[in-house]
This record gives C-alpha cells, sequence and structure tokens, in this order.
C-alpha cells in the first residue's frame, strides 16, 4: 500500500481514536449516532467513521458494497476488523452472530411504549362513540390528540390491537 494513503489515514485517524483495552479494536473517540456507530462530518454531510477507515486505507467503496465489521463493536474503525460486502450478506451475518433483534418493537414490545394494546383499543372504542370527540378522549386518557387521531386512523397501535383482537376470537 501506498505510504501517503496510510499517513491520510493516520492523520485523520490518529487524533480520534483510541486502543480499546479489552481487544485490539480502534475506538472512534468523537460523535456516535443512536445505534453506536462512529460519525464524521465531511462535506456529503455525515459519514460514518469506519466507511471512512475504509476508503482511506483501502480506496472507494463500491456502490453496491457495505463496510461490514469482523469484530462487531459499531465504534471500531480498525481497517484490519472492515470488510466489504453486500447489503445481504451484511443481514446474514448479523443473524448468523445473533445481533438481530427478535422482538418486534411495536405496540407494548416497545420499551418506550407509553400504553398497552388494551388502552389503545379503549382509545379507539371511545373516539367511535357517537358525541364523542378526539379531544375529550385525549384529555380522558391522558395522552395527545394526535394519538388519539393516529389510533382512529389506524397508523399507531394497529398490530398490537389486531393481535389482541385475534387473540380474543
Amino acid at each position: 500500500m501506498e505510504s501517503s494513503r496510510i499517513d491520510r489515514w493516520a492523520k485523520f485517524f490518529g487524533p480520534r481514536c483510541t486502543q480499546s483495552s479489552n481487544s485490539d479494536c480502534l475506538i472512534w473517540g468523537r460523535y456516535s449516532d443512536g445505534l453506536g456507530y462512529g460519525r464524521a462530518s465531511a462535506i456529503e454531510g455525515e459519514i460514518k467513521a469506519h466507511r471512512i477507515s475504509w476508503t482511506l486505507w483501502n480506496g472507494p467503496i463500491p456502490k453496491d458494497k457495505c463496510v461490514l465489521h469482523q469484530c462487531d463493536v459499531r465504534n471500531c474503525v480498525h481497517p484490519g476488523h472492515l470488510f466489504l460486502g453486500t447489503q445481504a450478506e451484511n443481514v446474514a451475518d448479523m443473524m448468523r452472530k445473533g445481533r438481530h433483534r427478535a422482538i418486534p418493537l411495536y405496540g407494548a414490545h416497545n420499551p418506550q411504549a407509553k400504553m398497552d394494546a388494551h388502552t389503545a383499543i379503549a382509545i379507539k372504542n371511545a373516539a367511535a362513540e357517537p358525541g364523542v370527540t378526539q379531544v375529550s378522549v385525549a384529555n380522558h386518557f391522558n395522552v395527545s390528540e394526535m394519538t388519539v387521531s393516529r389510533i382512529v386512523r389506524g397508523k399507531l397501535w394497529t398490530r398490537a390491537i389486531e393481535e389482541v383482537e385475534h387473540a380474543a376470537k
């Protein structure tokens, strides 16, 4: 590999990384997104740090490829831990290593849920009563008018409501 490419990589990543204490990962020490991937600003916008690492070390990433981690450490930028693969290979790698979500994150399965499916059904039924406004339903259940509207229109809690109604049959 040409020394100028190695120098560019070292200049960019050297001051922004730390060596992991329990592995040989190089940990991106700046901003990370909500999923734990290191991010850096570039002319094109925010870019994942491991993609920058790949590009500086190996050259451009083909359009049909993803940069995957052998170490499964999302904020690792060690060039020796990165490899190219398709999106299908990335998903297969995730599944093989058990990093996928086994539980759907809708309705009450979502850890941030503020209600359960039975409450959503009660809201839907209450809003269907003649003369009852969505504002009064929202006030009664202590939720926003938008939440009531989205439940009524089938945009929120739909799957969870269907599961409960199906189980009741």
